[in-house]
């Protein structure tokens, strides 16, 4: 399944659900007033892709790939064999919502130009990551911000946390959005 146009609700608090058979990518927007539910393969979200809606559900077998944008106003959800969220300067990649629960059997990789964020809690939970639990990076090199809670599990590495240094939740989101680009 490709999505290179736009794709949307009709109604107010309307869903979306797309079920692919294999891998799937999206190249244009996906918005959903409501729910968007996505079932496939791998994902791939190019570039200046979108896709929006109140509550977003990945169920996928393979990878995601994002270089786009991926926002909830409320829970997104993403279950994926890994998750790599990557940009570039003019092109930042965004996970985003009020809750954020990344279930990945491999990597949850944050690359550079990119903004995985929650504005409320985070549940990680993945064979191995290297976001930013510090909150010390900025867009450019994977920034990853998490408002009150924290949930984190990597099954294939060890959690060290350096003498010194605190695990820290991110800035108010009205402070983000002065300091990340859209």
């Amino acid at each position: 399944m490709s999505i290179a146009g736009s794709v949307r609700t009709a109604t107010v608090g309307g869903e979306i659900g797309l079920v692919a058979g294999g891998p799937a990518s999206v190249g244009g927007t996906v918005v959903a007033d409501g729910r968007l539910l996505l079932q496939a393969g791998a994902l791939t979200i190019g570039a200046g892709a979108q896709l929006r809606a109140g509550d977003i559900s990945l169920a996928l077998s393979g990878a995601l790939q994002n270089a786009g944008s991926v926002v909830s106003a409320a829970d997104r959800v993403v279950r994926a064999s890994g998750v790599g969220n990557a940009g570039s300067a003019g092109a930042v990649a965004r996970l985003s919502g009020r809750v954020l629960d990344i279930e990945a059997a491999n990597a949850v990789d944050a690359g550079a130009w990119s903004v995985t964020e929650a504005t409320d809690a985070a549940r990680i939970v993945a064979g191995s990551s290297n976001l930013d639990l510090f909150n010390a990076n900025d867009v450019a090199a994977g920034r990853f911000a998490f408002g009150r809670d924290l949930v984190f599990g990597a099954n294939a590495q060890g959690l060290v946390v350096e003498a010194g240094r605190e695990i820290m939740r991110s800035a108010p989101p009205s402070a983000l959005a002065a300091t990340s680009p859209s």
